[in-house]
């Protein structure tokens, strides 16, 4: 992904109004799925992001926030990677601390456990995965597993929640940039449709 930062001229005072608006619904609505995912058990249920996601369309899930549903669904994504960050940022501070004195299968566990961050919640929730494609005996497993539940648990530490309405996640198509009298405007999508 590309970030480009541009300066721009000010807004007049509806437009920046409206801006502001649909910024604090997109964070109550980011904050309400972040809520969920903080859960480490329904995290480690959650297959994937576009899993739940499609299960909320199918059960007619209502935005409270009055947020078109394109921009509700980008809420949602945004919170769940928020969360799949953290793990993962737990993950990278974890590998470093792969007990030397483990075999070198329990080290491979243990770095297979980390790969994945719903792997990592599964496991702070009691029921690790067990890999296929090796070989680890359940005695093995079980003192890595401990000391990774154990760990895991206390580097999580407080869950993301959102704080400040000051951002928006976007995708291609849910803005537009357009030139007028050889300056650009950016068109993105409000609270009304078109």
């Amino acid at each position: 992904m590309r970030t480009i930062r541009r300066i721009t001229l000010k807004l007049n005072k509806a437009k920046w109004q409206a801006l502001n608006e649909l910024a604090k619904r997109y964070a109550s609505e980011k904050d309400r799925h972040l809520l969920v995912y903080n859960s480490d058990q329904q995290f480690a249920q959650s297959v994937s992001e576009r899993k739940q996601r499609d299960s909320l369309v199918a059960n007619k899930y209502v935005n409270p926030n009055g947020l078109q549903a394109r921009m509700w669904k980008m809420a949602h994504k945004d919170a769940y990677e928020t969360v799949s960050r953290q793990w993962s940022a737990i993950a990278e501070s974890l590998r470093s601390r792969v007990k030397k004195v483990w075999s070198d299968s329990q080290k491979h566990y243990a770095f297979w456990l980390l790969k994945s961050p719903l792997r990592q919640a599964q496991l702070t929730c009691g029921f690790a995965d067990v890999p296929t494609h090796f070989g680890i005996s359940n005695a093995d497993q079980q003192p890595v597993r401990n000391y990774l539940r154990r760990t895991s648990r206390r580097q999580r530490g407080r869950r993301p929640r959102v704080k400040i309405a000051r951002s928006m996640a976007f995708d291609a198509c849910m803005y537009e940039i357009v030139t007028h009298n050889g300056r650009q405007y950016i068109k993105i999508m409000g609270l009304k449709p078109r």
